[in-house]
Parts: structure tokens; C-alpha cells; sequence
């Protein structure tokens, strides 16, 4: 393709994006419609507070890693394609991914868990093994500053039943 790198990391956001987002509301054709806004507005506040905080852990994280020589991934190269990637990446994949890791993931582990053996073990685990499937899908690098985020996102959503919080800290 002669589209430059930015432009095709763009295309496959959008692209991955609504394809989660399809196959989510499939599986969930039978499940009770999910929530955005939660019943208390000030978690929304909190949603976006706990997403500033991980974010700001994120770029200590980039720091961190770039001393200690750390080879990162180049930035797209053209302006519209920066343009692309921020619109894919800051704006679709967030809702997508919030949709499937949240809305439905988080669920379905929930479900499982509390039919186990372990029933005691649902208010913990579910926020972590669904924090760690967000972060496993990211590139290795951005591992933990994902995982913190999918565990912010994942405990916002378990306190509102909202994807509304976790999407405004993602």
C-alpha cells in the first residue's frame, strides 16, 4: 500500500474497533442493555480524575523506560496521519474497547466466578483478569501502564454498572 504507517495504524483501529464492538453486541443480543451514564453524575468526574492520574503515571512510565534506553515505536510521520491515529486511537478505540473489556468481558468473568467454587474470590479477581486481558492486547511495552488503566476502568465500572466513568478514564 502506499499509504504511510500512521495512516494504515489508523485504518486498523477503526477498522478492529468496529469489529469489537460488532461482535460484542452479538454476544450480548440476549444480555439487559448496557449503561453509560451512571445513576450518580459524580463518577463521571471520577472516571475522568482516575483517567488523568493514569495518564500521568503513563507518561512517568514512558519516561522511565526511554532512560533506560528503551527503544520506543516511531511517531507517524505526516500530520494527518498523527491526525488519524489521535481521532482512532484517543477517540474510537477507547468506546470500543471499554465496550468489550467492561460492557462485556468483565461480565461474562464475573459470571464465571461467582459460579465457581470461589464465589468469595469475584471482588478481585474479575477487575484483575479483566485488566489483564485489556492490557495483554496492547503492545508488551505499554503493559503496565494499560494494566493500571484496565484496573481503574475495571473497578469504575464494577461501582457504577457504567461504561460512561471507565470510557471517560480511558
Amino acid at each position: 500500500s502506499e499509504l504511510d504507517e500512521g495512516t494504515k495504524l489508523a485504518i486498523a483501529y477503526a477498522v478492529s474497533s468496529i469489529v469489537l464492538v460488532t461482535l460484542t453486541f452479538h454476544a450480548r443480543r440476549d444480555a439487559p442493555r448496557m449503561r453509560l451514564w451512571p445513576e450518580q453524575k459524580p463518577w463521571l468526574l471520577a472516571g475522568a480524575i482516575t483517567g488523568l492520574t493514569s495518564g500521568v503515571l503513563a507518561l512517568g512510565y514512558l519516561v522511565l523506560i526511554k532512560k533506560l534506553g528503551v527503544e520506543l515505536p516511531e511517531t507517524p510521520s505526516t500530520n494527518v496521519s498523527r491526525v488519524a491515529v489521535a481521532l482512532t486511537a484517543i477517540g474510537l478505540a477507547p468506546v470500543a474497547e471499554e465496550i468489550f473489556f467492561r460492557g462485556w468481558l468483565l461480565s461474562c468473568i464475573d459470571d464465571s466466578v461467582a459460579d465457581s467454587r470461589h464465589p468469595q474470590w469475584r471482588g478481585w479477581l474479575t477487575p484483575l483478569a479483566s485488566a489483564f486481558a485489556f492490557a495483554a492486547v496492547h503492545p508488551a511495552i505499554s503493559f503496565v501502564p494499560v494494566f493500571v488503566l484496565g484496573l481503574i476502568a475495571s473497578l469504575l465500572f464494577r461501582r457504577t454498572h457504567a461504561l460512561g466513568p471507565s470510557i471517560l478514564a480511558h
